[in-house]
């Protein structure tokens, strides 16, 4: 018969050497965003409303990994929604209702503080500042058994010229 003392501080994995269970660690992720930009999509009836961000080689930024937003070189809110009216065959022949994609808005940088904003319904355009310093909400998530927030504020922004 063998026995085996523990004596010491010997910790594996999630456990110390006493049973308990270890802290996790608590981490904070601040980002900060315009307040025209929302990373989650939007609901109007079946119509969905979504920013797709940006960059210099015009390849889009994943909104998740996107943590210094002066990285985006251009937003674009989308309008998707299915085309009842409209259909289309796929290989084997079946019709199916079409799915329509296409850009409502758009903001690109000009500067370190303005953005040109197009309106498309509209075909207008007008220039809107940043006031970085004015925060005007906050949002907080938390994931990993809120071991990890990721707290989002969101600045002012205001339209100065049409």
């Amino acid at each position: 018969m063998v026995i085996l003392i523990m004596i010491g501080t010997i910790c594996a994995g999630h456990f110390c050497c006493y049973g308990q269970p270890k802290a996790p660690e608590k981490r904070q992720v601040v980002y900060a965003r315009p307040d025209f930009y929302s990373a989650y999509p939007r609901m109007a009836g079946d119509t969905t409303y979504q920013f797709e961000c940006y960059d210099v080689r015009d390849s889009i930024i994943n909104a998740d990994t996107l943590v210094n937003f002066d990285l985006v070189r251009y937003v674009s809110l989308w309008q998707k929604y299915i085309d009842h009216d409209h259909t289309y065959r796929d290989n084997n022949g079946v019709k199916h209702p079409l799915p329509v994609a296409r850009i409502v808005f758009r903001y690109d940088k000009m500067s370190a503080t303005k953005w040109m904003a197009v309106d498309y319904f509209t075909n207008k355009m007008s220039e809107v500042k940043e006031f970085k310093d004015e925060v005007i909400r906050r949002d907080t998530t938390r994931s990993g058994g809120a071991a990890i927030s990721r707290i989002t504020n969101y600045y002012r922004t205001e339209v100065l010229k049409y």
